[in-house]
């Protein structure tokens, strides 16, 4: 049952001008009950958000405009959704990736998360490590284990991060 609190955000660090973090979804009753990620995200200095959540999942498990929320307290938001437990269209995952990576370039400090902040959250965060270190799917997935053991979820996910290139998809 540990690993379902949250624990605090995790540093992915990819050597860039930027700091990237991961998280689970603010205020999920699941993985957020205490309200403790939101608090994080401004002892860290976050100001960019990578919302990897479909709108109506948001709404279903929130109850409110997390989107929005975010913007009202100045947040840059990047929304790139995908369905729970599953892969992303190549092009929102390739316009993601594009922003997140620019957005640590620009030396911007960012929060990646979905709802338990490891398998979209992992597709996103091991395809950045493939563009960054320019590295196989498999090593990048290893890579990302390192930081978040349950990074990227099932076969279907990992088979999404070996095959994903910026060229093909």
């Amino acid at each position: 049952m540990r690993s379902l609190l949250f624990s605090g955000l995790t540093r992915l660090p990819y050597g860039l001008a930027g700091t990237v973090y991961r998280s689970p979804l603010p205020f999920s009753p699941l993985f957020d009950p205490r309200g403790r990620v939101l608090p994080a995200y401004e002892r860290h200095g976050v100001d960019t958000v990578v919302v990897l959540n479909e709108t109506e999942e948001l709404q279903r498990l929130l109850g409110q405009d997390l989107l929005g929320h975010y913007r009202q307290l100045g947040y840059d938001v990047i929304h790139a959704p995908a369905p729970d437990f599953n892969v992303f269209q190549p092009e929102v995952l390739k316009l993601a990736l594009k922003a997140t990576l620019a957005a640590a370039e620009a030396g911007r400090t960012i929060a990646i998360h979905c709802h338990a902040g490891v398998g979209r959250t992992g597709i996103l965060a091991a395809c950045l490590a493939k563009t960054v270190f320019g590295i196989s799917g498999e090593d990048a997935v290893a890579w990302l284990r390192q930081f978040i053991p349950e990074a990227v979820e099932g076969d279907l996910q990992y088979r999404f991060v070996l095959d994903f290139s910026w060229e093909a998809n």
